[in-house]
């Protein structure tokens, strides 16, 4: 795991910190860590995968956009928020 990769893990698990998945009582943090894994699979990039893991802490928790942005820069942050065109350009294409 790179050393971004590891940030991006600490980052969501400290914020998700005592959540459950509802139904599943599961720790939160398995559902974005199962997303990345998938993520690598098949062929996302270290940045797609850190906005995987990522991806509900805006939504899910006191963390704001704008402190993904300062923590991980534009371009996980555009990741984050779902902006298409970077998802598109970071996601390998197979022909």
């Amino acid at each position: 795991m790179t050393h971004d990769l590891a940030r991006a893990h600490s980052f969501p698990a400290q914020a998700h910190a005592g959540q459950v998945r509802k139904y599943l009582c599961t720790h939160y943090i398995s559902h974005p860590i199962a997303v990345s894994r998938l993520v690598a699979r098949f062929g996302g990039d270290t940045a797609m995968q850190m906005a995987a893991l990522l991806h509900d802490t805006v939504e899910d928790t006191d963390i704001e956009h704008a402190d993904v942005l300062c923590n991980f820069g534009p371009d996980i942050a555009a990741l984050v928020r779902g902006s298409p065109k970077r998802i598109a350009a970071h996601w390998p294409v197979h022909s």
